[in-house]
């Protein structure tokens, strides 16, 4: 996936949180309540193989640049990623599931050393792995799902999460979400 950006305070399952969310530092990062997070963030979905960066590996280093992606789609979806958006990591392959949640740390960024001048990046950092993960099998068979591109559009690698989408994959992951808590999709 990409390079460790520095040294950073991980938050990993049951590690301690210390992000600049509105929320109290003692709080375990497997307990973040979805309902804290900025009302003016957006949520993405970000697809990923295991063999290739894991949501382990990137509790591991902390934090890394989420480059690698080459569908055209998926790069403007990238572009449009924000400081404070909030990102579910699905991890593909073999598991097919939404394991974790990820926090963006910067906007999109060239990525070093391409040639390739389309070519985008954004620094994410992790937040907590889902208490249940959400398989595609479970989203495929659920009708309220069944028009997000992560059903219609498998090969899109970065793409835009509608509120009531979140909210939903939110409930299946037993995640708590009063109110709703991720804001709708722009355009």
């Amino acid at each position: 996936m990409g390079v460790a950006w520095g040294t950073h305070v991980l938050l990993g399952h049951g590690e301690r949180f210390t992000s600049p969310l509105k929320m109290s530092r003692d709080e375990p990062a497997a307990g973040v309540n979805p309902s804290l997070r900025d009302a003016k963030s957006k949520t993405w979905l970000f697809k990923e193989e295991p063999e290739t960066y894991s949501y382990d590996r990137l509790v591991a280093e902390g934090e890394t640049l989420w480059d690698g992606v080459d569908n055209a789609l998926a790069r403007i979806h990238l572009r449009k990623v924000s400081v404070g958006d909030y990102a579910y990591f699905y991890q593909t392959g073999k598991i097919k599931a939404i394991v974790g949640v990820m926090e963006v740390v910067s906007g999109p960024l060239p990525i070093p050393g391409s040639s390739d001048e389309k070519a985008v990046g954004v620094k994410v950092r992790p937040l907590f792995k889902l208490a249940r993960q959400v398989t595609l099998a479970e989203i495929k068979a659920d009708p309220d799902l069944a028009k997000w591109d992560l059903v219609t559009n498998s090969r899109l690698s970065v793409m835009p999460v509608e509120r009531a989408i979140a909210k939903r994959i939110d409930s299946m992951a037993q995640m708590k979400s009063p109110g709703g808590v991720f804001p709708s999709r722009e355009g």
